[in-house]
């Protein structure tokens, strides 16, 4: 299954929702490692009404729609766990199930492409800048990146990987 294969009204309203938020949660992001709940939040509204539309309208699909919510419950809860450990900020929890529930609306095989591209650009990401900082004479520990920004390109990539 795809984004392709629902009525596009049904399954592209987050999609559409997160195309017009992301530059902003980007920019945000790197300027105050903050990702805002007012961009942020709202998509959990879009998601919830696309999948009581779904439920409503594709009575079938309701098991998709429901691994749609395990999916971002689930995702929301480990991250959760991380940031309780001083690892992830509040915002980056709430930014990858949103992320996630969106993806699994499509496809729940998505999740694993998503989170390998995130990791592998965070870390390649981090990488530069600790050995920037290195090269520099400066102290690399504590040194931080914005997470948003590889979450929300390994969404992008997996995307696409769908369409």
């Amino acid at each position: 299954m795809s984004f392709t294969t629902d009525p596009p009204w049904i399954a592209l309203w987050p999609v559409i929702y997160l195309a017009a938020v992301t530059p902003a949660l980007i920019v945000g992001d790197v300027r105050t490692r903050r990702l805002a709940n007012r961009l942020v939040l709202p998509g959990f509204a879009v998601i919830g009404m696309t999948l009581v539309a779904t439920i409503v309208v594709e009575t079938p699909r309701t098991q998709d729609a429901l691994r749609s919510l395990g999916a971002g419950a689930t995702v929301l809860g480990i991250t959760w766990l991380v940031a309780r450990a001083g690892a992830l900020g509040m915002g980056d929890v709430k930014l990858a199930g949103l992320l996630a529930a969106i993806l699994a609306r499509a496809d729940v095989g998505l999740l694993l492409p998503a989170a390998v591209a995130t990791m592998v650009i965070a870390g390649v990401w981090a990488t530069v800048v600790c050995l920037t900082a290195s090269a520099r004479g400066h102290n690399w520990r504590g040194t931080t990146i914005p997470l948003g920004v590889p979450l929300l390109a390994g969404f992008w990539i997996a995307f696409v990987l769908a369409v």
